[in-house]
């Protein structure tokens, strides 16, 4: 969905005019928010009332401000960029270099990328298997475009990925996992 649907979306659903709990009239009402919220403004309660507030306003500017922000934030553009990268966000953040190895050919491939903290650096790394149905992915890491493009390259020849195991109680393979699940939804 493109950035400016999703603004028009978010005022839209913002500016209903059942979302008038917190303006000022509901202090003149003997209604509480919750009424407000949850059904239609009576006519007689809404008369001489149109439109948002200045403040109503500000507040929806602010939150299409966010969502575009956040919008932006989440792209990838470079084949090593990781949109989800604020899940964990740690070294090297949103950039994501993928390095294939091949350990026994045709059989074992290993799939390193950078991790860490501050000026502490160490691989973190995804095991991948040949088996006689498909593939046994090991320890998945963040599914960049570029980890993506690798491991297709190996379905194209060896068969799709049928498992993907997060053996590790590290949170770094945890949340990268379901991402990665998603990109190969053949695997178990």
């Amino acid at each position: 969905m493109r950035l400016p649907n999703l603004i028009l979306i978010c005022f839209a659903i913002l500016a209903r005019r059942g979302v008038h709990a917190f303006s000022r009239r509901t202090a003149r009402s003997t209604r509480n928010a919750a009424t407000y919220l949850f059904s239609s403004p009576s006519p007689s309660s809404d008369a001489g009332q149109s439109g948002l507030s200045r403040r109503q306003v500000g507040e929806l500017a602010i939150a299409a401000t966010g969502l575009g922000i956040t919008a932006l934030g989440t792209r990838e553009v470079d084949p090593t960029d990781y949109g989800l990268w604020g899940i964990l966000p740690v070294g090297t953040y949103k950039s994501k270099k993928t390095i294939r190895e091949t350990i026994v050919p045709g059989k074992i491939w290993t799939f390193d990328q950078k991790f860490g903290i501050l000026n502490v650096q160490v691989p973190l790394r995804m095991t991948i298997i040949r088996m006689k149905d498909g593939l046994f992915v090991y320890n998945p890491i963040a599914a960049t475009p570029e980890c993506v493009g690798l491991v297709r390259e190996l379905e194209k020849e060896y068969g799709p990925v049928r498992h993907v195991v997060v053996g590790s109680v590290a949170l770094e393979h945890k949340a990268y996992a379901g991402v990665f699940a998603q990109k190969f939804k053949q695997g178990e």
